[in-house]
């Protein structure tokens, strides 16, 4: 269930006899960090009640303060826990808002003594939406190639004899068309007439990287390297390039720039 925000932390244990001191006594553990976790996505992490004393121990909520507990839900939340028994807590975190929070969780039950309040904190960012059609373009930054490939890929026009197709300088069109499921990126690329199957990952940092092989006419350009951000409805960033020419010897290998804007 989902947890509701208190608006203020209860306190510990109340007063008992001290003959009944060890009675019932709570005691946890565990280490509630959740870093970087992207808004939509669920990380987990578990801690553990224990109950110390001689007798059996009654939990009857589990709340807390500030934002983590309105994000996440928890396997068990009330029950009994046998004298010297311990239970496990599984806390799933899926935020809904990015920021950064801490607070305390709270343990109410019957407990006799003990301390009833874990710290927590928790970092969440935006998610990174790359799902959609994208067009823009992409600027060749370098090129430098072997063999008979450089002329064919990478020298600049001289005179009346022109140049190859991808000399530093070019600016050329980029179209994608992407699919997302949680942090996996599948779809199509165009980098004008050399297109194909691409697929990625997106870190916790929402970084966009692709891997894949885009042919088209004589060319065959294999992602060396590419990383994306997306900011609003723009995607832009770098991506480096290993390319192949039908009939010449060698590779050229590009160093590119790129804008794209969400259609």
């Amino acid at each position: 269930m989902v947890w509701a925000i208190l608006a203020a932390a209860c306190s510990g244990a109340s007063p008992t006899a001290p003959s009944q001191a060890s009675a019932r006594s709570l005691v946890l553990a565990g280490n509630l960090v959740f870093i970087d976790i992207e808004v939509g996505q669920t990380a987990t992490a578990t801690f553990t009640i224990a109950n110390t004393g001689t007798e059996p121990l009654t939990v009857t909520s589990i709340t807390g303060t500030g934002m983590l507990p309105s994000q996440a839900t928890l396997n068990w939340s009330a029950g009994t826990i046998a004298a010297g028994g311990t239970q496990p807590v599984v806390v799933a975190y899926r935020p809904t808002t990015p920021g950064s929070f801490s607070g305390n969780l709270i343990v109410t039950g019957d407990q006799t003594s003990g301390v009833n309040t874990l710290a927590y904190t928790a970092t969440a960012i935006p998610a990174t939406p790359f799902a959609g059609a994208w067009s823009g373009t992409y600027t060749v930054t370098d090129c430098q190639g072997g063999g008979s490939a450089q002329a064919v890929i990478c020298s600049p026009p001289s005179g009346t004899r022109p140049g190859g197709a991808f000399p530093a300088g070019t600016i050329l069109p980029i179209t994608m068309n992407l699919t997302q499921v949680g942090n996996g990126v599948s779809g199509t690329l165009a980098l004008g007439i050399v297109t194909g199957e691409v697929t990625g990952v997106v870190d916790a940092k929402g970084l966009l990287t692709l891997r894949g092989t885009p042919a088209g006419g004589p060319f065959s350009a294999e992602i060396v390297h590419w990383s994306t951000r997306v900011i609003g409805t723009t995607m832009d960033g770098v991506a480096s390039y290993r390319v192949t020419v039908t009939g010449a010897s060698g590779v050229g290998g590009l160093v590119t720039s790129l804008v794209m804007t969400r259609q």
